[in-house]
């Protein structure tokens, strides 16, 4: 039975009203004068406790002097519960009974001990419940508790069911990637969510703006993941319009056995954007290498780089042909190559290679690699070791001492787990069993040194949900994605990329795929939560950009960009853009123009400012957004029908434009340009702004007279001539330019002579060089 859909019976619903008081004046206070409460506070919340059984009453922002949280439901504190009908929980205790409960204060430590001392039989805990107050605007909570349980002790939930009321509830933030936030009518239909992590969500982490103040919580994981069920619940059986939110550890506790959860932090009074920043720092993110250390050398061709997509089977040519189809791609990219191995995708793992037949041999393959990396590309073929198929020969031949039991995740009856992908059947494996081990570091091996990968990607690691896993070698019931981390540990050197992705992953891996995008587009997203509930939020890009590349599902066709409105999104949330090189129902192919203004906006735009983290996302109006990022600025339109203004020029509906804090850069989508209009249609301009010239580039556009300001030092009367470039380089002829008060105004001519137009240059001539530079070679 899942945790969310127990029934918490033996909760004791004593509803208890602590009477008003004013604020103690101190910074720090500890008062227990009252017959029936427990105040702590300081200058930014104050925490209402029942002296009966330590239950939270109600949490209070000090800046609006109202009350955040309604406390705990059913004044449960805590809750430990397993797959049978039990539960013991806070609320189990008080101070007269045979389960007792008792409390005390240290000024020393600005710490109240909860005490909880079970007498009755099984199944029965004992717990400490640890508050720490402190001067700043967050307390901190810790459970140990000893499990007497009988049997095997599954969830404990901590802090358990903190209540909050739903009409006062403006955003609720989640960490579904790269962020939601969750609006009053996601409350007020009276709808629940709840969710993993890892696997669903990427951090431990939550926050909530009301009418009564704002509130976020969150765990400090710096050293071992803590695997949980998190998200909001409606409820009215406890309080009418109510939900609460929901934090469940997975613990897998044999009788006896004594669990310490991770220090949960409770923000009071600060921004989202305050509280992301918090966690970043309290589970010592901002501590991970940054990409460009993490990278390296290579850091300028991998940010430069898009991700194309190219599937041997869809592609169906045999790897000595690639070079044909690679002179047709705009280099440098990334080539994310996959279903290249015998019975094509999700089937063979871990057995990739040799290849099939039909694509070619392990020698050809290796080609194909070196003849890529020769034409600028980066090669990151497709591997999944966390799933291997049941008719793969690494399978089908293991050793006569070796069993599918000794490798596989086994659940908690014991049993391998065993997952269907449509037709492709196989196991989960056990990130701790030594022959999964030994399997992988062959695998791994074979393809970087005998294929010579540059980037490996390793599907499922960052979106698996944790599991319980009983296998013998795992150190713990609830190890299964520590082990995974610590897979990604041993080989990080090798550049990993993953599917999905989590807070801690972004130690080790350089690259996560998926975003909230692709279920809104398969209308997944409207069945969790809603029409017009929710709407994506960057909590990712401001919590892990620099640490971490950003990319939509490597896989999914209606998440690559082909269009204005994933460009878009793509450049709001910091993400790169990927491209499937087999044409699809939704674009692709190296025919579509799609694919240059992929390869110009990843090479000129978003690899300006590929790992600077974003500061800052505002609404502008009903219809715009701004996210601001460490060096640049990206405003989106997101309305699609009208047009939106912003300084001198005119964004076309679902469209973008992004700036530079140096002014060095200025690219989007626009129908006027530096205040003057442009033909027909969208135009995609780039116009960087170096000391010595200007590059205009319209990778998608008709051809237009187009306005750009002059240079510093730069003025009226000097030889200005725009050179139009082929994508070679060549000089095609030039363009003659006038002079306004708005700038420097000539023709883009989108081709000349049948050649397309890769960019104009724009520099100070002499008049006399002019009839020779309009030649085209």
């Amino acid at each position: 039975m899942k945790p969310v859909t127990m029934i918490f019976s033996l909760c004791i619903a004593l509803v208890f009203l602590v009477p008003a008081h004013s604020s103690l004046a101190q910074a720090l206070y500890f008062n227990d004068s009252s017959a029936n409460s427990i105040l702590l506070g300081n200058n930014y919340y104050e925490i209402g406790l029942r002296k009966s059984d330590g239950a939270i009453t109600y949490i209070t922002d000090k800046a609006t002097g109202q009350h955040v949280s309604e406390g705990s439901r059913y004044g449960c504190l805590w809750g430990a519960f397993g797959s049978a009908a039990a539960y013991v929980g806070g609320c189990s205790f008080n101070a007269t009974g045979a389960n007792r409960f008792s409390y005390a204060w240290s000024a020393t430590t600005n710490s109240l001990s909860l005490t909880y001392t079970s007498a009755l039989g099984k199944p029965n805990v004992a717990a400490l419940v640890t508050i720490m107050v402190s001067e700043n605007s967050w307390f901190d909570l810790r459970l140990q508790l000893q499990s007497h349980w009988g049997s095997t002790l599954e969830y404990i939930s901590f802090p358990s069911d903190l209540v909050f009321d739903e009409t006062g509830i403006q955003a609720a933030f989640l960490p579904v990637l790269p962020g939601i936030v969750l609006r009053p009518a996601f409350f007020g239909q009276n709808r629940t969510y709840v969710a993993t992590y890892p696997g669903d969500l990427f951090a431990d982490f939550t926050a909530l703006s009301t009418s009564n103040g704002n509130i976020a919580i969150s765990s400090l994981q710096p050293d071992q993941i803590r695997p949980l069920y998190l998200g909001y619940i409606h409820d009215d059986s406890y309080i009418s319009d109510s939900t609460y939110y929901y934090h469940t550890f997975g613990v897998g506790l044999r009788d006896g056995e004594t669990w310490v959860s991770p220090l949960v932090r409770i923000r009071v009074s600060q921004s989202p954007r305050e509280a992301i920043n918090g966690y970043r720092a309290d589970n010592q993110i901002d501590r991970f290498e940054s990409l460009s250390v993490k990278l390296g050398a290579r850091y300028t061709q991998i940010v430069q780089s898009p991700l194309y997509k190219a599937d041997a089977t869809q592609l169906a040519i045999p790897f000595s042909h690639y070079a044909q189809l690679l002179a047709s791609v705009p280099a440098p990219g990334i080539i994310h190559l996959l279903a290249f191995q015998q019975r094509g995708f999700d089937e063979n793992n871990p057995d990739l290679l040799p290849p099939a037949s039909a694509w070619g041999t392990t020698g050809d393959m290796a080609a194909l690699f070196r003849q890529a990396q020769a034409m600028h590309f980066l090669v990151m073929p497709y591997t999944n070791p966390t799933w291997w198929n049941n008719e793969s020969p690494t399978l089908q031949q293991l050793p006569a001492s070796i069993s599918i039991s000794d490798i596989a995740l086994l659940d908690t009856n014991n049993m391998p787990r065993y997952q269907l992908y449509g037709s492709h059947a196989g196991y989960v494996m056990s990130p701790y069993a030594p022959f999964v081990q030994q399997r992988l570091e062959q695998l791994i091996s074979s393809m970087t040194r005998t294929v010579p990968s540059d980037i490996l990607f390793e599907d499922q690691i960052g979106s698996r949900a944790w599991l319980f896993d009983q296998n013998v070698a795992s150190p713990s019931p609830t190890a299964y994605s520590q082990g995974w981390l610590d897979h990604t540990r041993t080989y990080s050197r090798t550049l990993l990329m993953t599917e999905g992705g989590y807070d801690r992953l972004a130690e080790t891996d350089i690259g996560f795929h998926g975003s909230v995008l692709l279920p809104q587009r398969l209308g997944q997203a409207d069945d969790r939560w809603g029409i017009g509930t929710w709407e994506a939020y960057p909590l990712a890009p401001m919590l892990l950009r620099d640490k971490v590349l950003l990319y939509q599902h490597d896989l999914a066709p209606e998440t690559f960009t082909t269009s204005k409105a994933t460009l878009a999104w793509n450049l709001a949330f910091g993400y790169m853009l990927s491209y499937d090189l087999g044409p699809t129902n939704f674009g692709g192919g190296v025919n579509d123009p799609w694919i240059q203004v992929v390869a110009d906006v990843q090479r000129y735009v978003i690899a300006r400012y590929a790992s600077d983290t974003l500061v800052g996302y505002t609404q502008l109006g009903s219809t715009a957004t701004q996210s601001s990022f460490a060096h640049a600025i990206v405003v989106t339109n997101w309305s699609n029908s009208e047009s939106y203004t912003v300084g001198k020029h005119i964004l076309a509906p679902l469209s973008v434009v992004v700036t530079l804090d140096d002014g060095s850069l200025i690219a989007g989508v626009f129908t006027y340009y530096n205040g003057a209009p442009l033909s027909s249609g969208d135009h995609y301009i780039i116009e960087e702004r170096n000391p010595n010239e200007i590059i205009v580039r319209q990778p998608l556009g008709a051809s237009t007279s187009l306005t750009v300001g002059m240079l510093p030092g730069w003025k009226a009367g000097d030889p200005i001539i725009a050179l139009a470039t082929s994508r070679a380089g060549a000089v095609l002829g030039s363009s003659i330019t006038s002079l306004t008060e708005r700038g420097i105004t000539f023709i883009y001519q989108s081709e000349i002579a049948g050649v397309p137009v890769a960019s104009y240059r724009i520099i100070q001539g002499y008049r006399s060089f002019m009839p020779q530079m309009q030649r085209t070679p």
